[in-house]
């Protein structure tokens, strides 16, 4: 671990002899391959804003989830441990009773106790449902995390991306967003991304240093990106063959049997790289805010993916494998660090490194010692 943050700061004495704490904003991709974005040589999608920030930091080609699966990841992101000493090592169901336990102490609760701010937006998938039976329900607010929402209240919304997020014929939305922001038919990473950059804004007026973890569900299957950017795509490169022979999304759009509207299109996959598209444009609204407060300079921002692409939607190439696999394409991931006042710029690392690795690096970084 001390390897990975000697790499990361070329000056770590100046920069912890600095009373001044940095603002840490995590932000979480689900589902989303090592090789898509720009920056990693992917040539159909358009990450403009990630590409800006690979330029402006580290670019880590060696990065490794904890496993190849979504709740694993999560926990060991959160506690620092493998997921197997976690006792968490596949993703929860609806009805689970072993979600993350109240016994660990987690990040957010080691940097509450350090002074931040701790803030969570989208996905938890950290416990089970009571809607669907769980006998127990543990929510980011036990978790450390102060300020929470947009996280799922009866398991997460399989391609219910706009408002009002409600999944088929189901009464009740799947997520904790009661109102919407962005019209009606607004799109969940945009409201996301907007909830995320007011966060920011809030917490830099209080003059302390905050901790934000946007966790994304896209670009997780099914696929459902926002339509002017999926015809945008599609107008781009034809979509390749589809993965899946059915798509009820297509079906409860009118669109009949099959896969008509292309959410499980193997290669150039629209809806993909629109949901991409999404979450760039985030990372773009988040970096420009941090230049407006002026707090840019101490503020570690991450960006990376829970595991490896899902082979129906993407090849994954050149990695083997994909999600739920613990091939390369399963388990490698892409990673993105910006410090300017101490991360190196436009450099590529080799250095192999897990998410593990984060819990004792930001600690560190934060002037936390763990008790």
């Amino acid at each position: 671990m001390k390897q990975v943050l000697s790499f990361l700061c070329f000056s770590i004495i100046s920069v912890f002899a600095d009373e001044k704490k940095p603002n840490i904003i995590f932000i979480l991709a689900d589902d989303l391959g090592w090789a898509e974005l720009g920056c990693y040589g992917n040539d159909f999608h358009e990450t403009p804003n990630l590409d800006r920030l690979a330029n402006e930091g580290t670019r880590f080609i060696n990065a490794y989830a904890a496993a190849p699966v979504c709740s694993p990841y999560r926990a060991a992101l959160l506690t620092g441990q493998v997921p197997a000493r976690v006792g968490i090592t596949d993703y929860l169901r609806p009805d689970a009773s072993d979600g993350l336990s109240l016994d660990h102490l987690t990040l957010p609760e080691m940097l509450a106790g350090g002074g931040y701010t701790t803030g969570m937006i989208g996905k938890w998938h950290l416990t089970g449902y009571r809607h669907h039976g769980a006998k127990i329900e543990t929510r980011p607010k036990d978790h450390g995390f102060s300020w929470n929402i947009g996280s799922e209240v009866k398991s997460v919304g399989n391609g219910a991306n706009t408002w009002p997020y409600v999944f088929r014929t189901q009464p009740i939305p799947w997520i904790d967003l009661k109102t919407n922001r962005l019209g009606k038919e607004e799109y969940l990473t945009d409201r996301l991304n907007l909830e995320a950059v007011d966060f920011i804004e809030r917490s830099a007026k209080k003059k302390e240093p905050f901790f934000l973890y946007l966790s994304h569900y896209a670009p997780h299957t099914i696929l459902n990106g926002r339509k002017d950017l999926v015809e945008k795509y599609r107008k781009k490169h034809p979509p390749g063959k589809s993965g899946r022979e059915d798509s009820y999304i297509s079906e409860d759009a009118g669109l009949g049997k099959g896969d008509p509207g292309n959410h499980w299109a193997i290669d150039h996959n629209p809806h993909l790289a629109a949901m991409l598209e999404s979450i760039d444009d985030g990372v773009g609204k988040i970096a420009a805010k941090l230049e407006e407060l002026g707090i840019a300079e101490n503020t570690i921002l991450i960006f990376t993916s829970d595991n490896g692409g899902e082979s129906n939607v993407t090849s994954n190439a050149p990695l083997r494998g994909g999600k739920s696999e613990l091939y390369e394409g399963g388990i490698r991931v892409p990673l993105i660090v910006r410090w300017p006042r101490c991360v190196q710029k436009k450099a590529t690392s080799t250095l192999p490194t897990m998410n593990t690795d984060f819990y004792p690096t930001l600690l560190e970084a934060a002037g936390v010692k763990k008790s």
